[in-house]
């Protein structure tokens, strides 16, 4: 399904995944998520972002890693340390975690 979008921008419209957009000559205003898109997919994708908040691999995560290529686990290390130290840099900041 990811091959289905050329830009991560299309993927996000479609799960509806993206902010409202108010805009009149050069004054752009944003708000909320549009949430038009594919329910199921955004609340998918909603839950794994979360489970980025912790620095270390889950135990189900572990599980269904193993028959897996070990560049493939390496890759999916390195996403888990970057997008944990984001999520904490940005909490550190007191942005509210559900926005974080």
């Amino acid at each position: 399904m990811l091959s289905r979008f050329p830009r991560p921008k299309q993927l996000m419209g479609y799960t509806g995944a993206v902010s409202r957009e108010h805009s009149s000559g050069d004054r752009i205003r944003r708000g909320a998520i549009t949430k038009t898109g594919n329910a199921h997919l955004r609340r998918i994708l909603v839950e794994a972002a979360w489970s980025y908040r912790y620095d270390r691999p889950s135990v189900a995560s572990c599980e269904h890693a193993r028959p897996n290529k070990r560049g493939v686990k390496e890759i999916s290390w390195k996403a888990q340390h970057r997008l944990h130290y984001r999520y904490a840099r940005l909490a550190g900041r007191g942005k509210p975690k559900q926005q974080v």
